[in-house]
């Protein structure tokens, strides 16, 4: 695999780097990855704790999200500067078409997308940059479809994954699912949505969408406690289905999924 990283020049805070077209044999498609890299992580040896994230063109810039941006970079940059974390490196894979089919759990594209990183992107990551490799310094985050996919990555591979990020999580993982999971590990899971948030989606983007988002993330909260595993459920009264909430969301999650980085 010929792969080539550039340092990404667009609208952004802190070293954000790309590969243009990353081959993902399981689904024989490319895609693009960005990566992020801490302040520390030029000025010595350290190693750092990795976070792989969905849709990833929305993470870094607004100069390549389609419906703004989470400012994750923004963010780290912040707690770094405040000496309230020495960061982690940020892995964003980005979405395209094929997004309604990789980031629906228990469709045969997400299982195969889900392979590809743990087998193929998490292993070129832990062999080119400096990275505390475990599970428990190993997390996974998304929005929406990439929430539900984020729980379902660490309910498949809990020997990955051991930090999750769920921000306004689909429908499709529900209480059911998790019960089908036995605890193999210690998880932490942080967990955010808006109360109304089903009404705000029936209202702004799936006009014909029966409401249903509050109930079941809050079933998939206390079937994932049911487990014994560690979760912070954020329900926030005003919570919309959007990459704004999720950056506002975002350093919250991030500090208490890592709160010894510092």
């Amino acid at each position: 695999m010929n792969i080539e990283l550039k340092t990404f020049s667009g609208l952004t805070a802190g070293d954000v780097r790309y590969i243009e077209a990353f081959t993902i044999p399981q689904l024989n498609r490319t895609r693009k990855i960005w990566i992020y890299l801490p302040p520390e992580y030029s000025q010595g040896d350290s190693k750092f704790p990795v976070i792989y994230m969905h849709d990833g063109q929305n993470l870094f810039s607004p100069d390549t999200a389609y419906s703004g941006h989470w400012a994750v970079s923004d963010s780290l940059e912040r707690l770094c500067s405040a000496g309230e974390t020495r960061g982690a490196i940020v892995v964003g894979i980005e979405s395209d078409a094929h997004r309604e089919t990789e980031l629906v759990t228990l469709t045969d594209d997400c299982e195969r997308y889900l392979q590809f990183i743990v087998t193929t992107l998490k292993p070129y990551i832990d062999s080119n940059f400096r990275v505390l490799p475990w599970r428990e310094s190993t997390a996974i985050m998304g929005s929406s479809y990439g929430g539900q996919t984020a729980i379902f990555a660490a309910l498949k591979h809990p020997e990955i994954f051991g930090l999750v990020g769920a921000f306004s999580p689909s429908w499709h993982v529900t209480a059911a699912v998790v019960a089908e999971y036995a605890k193999q590990y210690p998880i932490k899971y942080f967990i955010c949505a808006g109360a109304v948030e089903g009404e705000w989606v029936a209202r702004n983007i799936l006009r014909n969408y029966t409401p249903g988002f509050t109930p079941n993330y809050k079933l998939v909260a206390q079937a994932l406690e049911a487990q014994g595993q560690e979760v912070r459920l954020d329900v926030d009264d005003y919570g919309a289905h959007i990459e704004q909430y999720w950056a506002r969301k975002f350093p919250q999650a991030y500090q208490y999924l890592f709160p010894t980085n510092k």
